[in-house]
């Protein structure tokens, strides 16, 4: 729902498309199949698009009718791929948007392959963390705005994946405190 929330440049989070538009342009960074073509995607109307939840089972789901744009996600946390679900998702927006750009995300902790790797790109719930990190340089939140994503990041960081820096610091305190530890 918090994903849901700040990809919509329609929301009341006071960051427009920033958040869209950055997303996209990581998408845009790890295409190294040359799969989309930047001025088209970057110079669309990015409050064009509408944002679903868990349309026909699909995590989030964006369309621009006016851009002609379907923008798909699904989201792995906790659990994997199953029941050809990706290749099942692709066919459903093949049919019922037959003549938009249909974009497919895998949204997982660490970037576990899709199935349908020809048509699905990967991003990583870091990738949403960096994202979110550069924009808080760049953009001035609103004061409640800037609290739920600090404690979402956190989320993140916490439950979701693996904190490179919390790690260092584990193993920092277990290297200092070694004999104590071992003998608790």
């Amino acid at each position: 729902n918090m994903l849901a929330w700040l990809l919509d440049p329609n929301e009341n989070h006071g960051l427009g498309d920033a958040f869209l538009k950055c997303v996209f342009q990581r998408l845009i960074e790890k295409d190294d199949i040359g799969r989309y073509d930047i001025f088209n995607i970057l110079l669309c109307d990015m409050d064009s698009f509408s944002v679903y939840r868990e349309w026909k089972n699909i995590d989030i789901l964006l369309i621009s009718q006016e851009e002609k744009i379907v923008f798909a996600i699904e989201n792995k946390v906790g659990s994997h791929e199953h029941s050809n679900q990706l290749n099942r998702y692709r066919k459903i927006l093949e049919s019922e948007y037959s003549d938009y750009n249909r974009i497919y995300v895998f949204l997982t902790p660490d970037g576990e392959s899709p199935s349908d790797v020809e048509n699905w790109d990967v991003l990583t719930y870091m990738d949403i963390v960096e994202i979110l990190e550069n924009l808080k340089k760049r953009v001035k939140f609103q004061s409640d705005v800037s609290v739920m994503i600090d404690n979402y990041i956190e989320i993140i960081r916490r439950d979701i994946v693996e904190d490179q820096q919390l790690i260092e610091i584990c193993n920092r305190i277990y290297n200092k405190h070694r004999k104590a530890l071992d003998l608790i």
